[in-house]
């Protein structure tokens, strides 16, 4: 998925900086708990797939960077789209976090998708095994 528009936001070493200096342990947690309570279960599980990714100790700088970026926007209070509109609201930042996974897929092993697959089934526990596909689907 190559889009212009979230390009721009993760691509620009200066708009790195900008997002990248929104996101710390307790805003990304923070931010995740206000989405599961509006129900965006594939915004989180984007986001836990990012977060798993740049725990990886083998990940290059450069890209930890870029998954940085992607999570501080998610964690800013200041969208295109306000996160106050229901689901529409979480659109701009699914957006970007799809896009961020676009460019570090390669990093996300079985062991990364596992973990962050535990981490929605612990937030979302009416998930079900086809609610779980469906997740991956519309990620991947």
């Amino acid at each position: 998925m190559r889009n212009a528009k979230y390009e721009e936001v993760i691509d620009d070493s200066k708009k790195v900086k900008n997002y990248g200096k929104h996101y710390n342990e307790n805003s990304f947690w923070n931010k995740i708990r206000g989405v599961v309570t509006k129900g965006g279960s594939t915004v989180v599980y984007a986001a836990l797939l990012l977060y798993e990714v740049m725990r990886d100790e083998h990940i290059p700088f450069k890209t930890k960077a870029m998954i940085v970026a992607a999570l501080g926007y998610l964690i800013l209070p200041i969208d295109i789209i306000p996160d106050i509109a229901p689901i529409l609201g979480l659109s701009d930042d699914l957006g970007v976090l799809v896009y961020a996974i676009s460019r570090v897929k390669e990093n996300i092993t079985p062991v990364i998708r596992g973990r962050a697959l535990e981490k929605i089934e612990e937030l979302f526990p009416n998930l079900t095994e086809k609610d779980l596909k469906d997740l991956e689907t519309s990620i991947f």
